[in-house]
């Protein structure tokens, strides 16, 4: 009798994958998530620096830096196509202003003083305000800049804050 060793069945090469099957039904709706944190106030700040400031009425871009005009349209920006909240205006000056003089700077808006404004009065060299207004679309803007006495000249550092209405 003869033994017959078993012969292991063979792999033929693998085949092409199969058509996708059909989708499953849509499972139930997950619970809402968190809401965001706001978003930081800074984000929309706009800075600005007005170099050798003399005794106004002049005007300063309301951004970047440049210098200080008498003529609002050699400086002016445009506001965006949409509504902008401005406010929270703060200035700082390399020079104080002396015994009875003081500086004023008001956000301008279509070649006219908005509410956002502040005084440095003599002294001191920084004002703040944090009183809003809403710009409306497409108007010509300015930082105005005023002056009691005769205060010597200075460099002009400001910011303010612009967000969406």
């Amino acid at each position: 009798m003869r033994l017959v060793t078993p012969v292991e069945p063979q792999r033929g090469p693998r085949g092409f994958p199969g058509p996708r099957g059909l989708a499953g039904p849509q499972g139930p709706q997950g619970p809402a998530g968190k809401s965001g944190s706001d978003g930081s106030p800074a984000f929309g700040a706009v800075l600005g620096r007005g170099v050798n400031v003399s005794t106004g009425p002049l005007f300063l871009a309301p951004s970047g830096q440049t210098s200080a005009r008498q003529n609002e349209n050699n400086v002016s920006s445009f506001t965006p196509d949409a509504p902008v909240k401005a406010g929270n205006l703060a200035v700082s000056l390399t020079v104080a202003p002396g015994p009875g003089e003081s500086r004023t700077f008001t956000l301008h808006a279509g070649n006219q003083d908005t509410a956002v404004s502040c005084t440095v009065p003599e002294g001191n060299t920084v004002c703040t305000t944090t009183r809003p207004v809403t710009l409306a679309p497409f108007v010509l803007m300015s930082i105005g800049a005023t002056s009691t006495g005769n205060p010597p000249l200075t460099d002009v550092r400001f910011g303010w804050r612009a967000s969406a209405e």
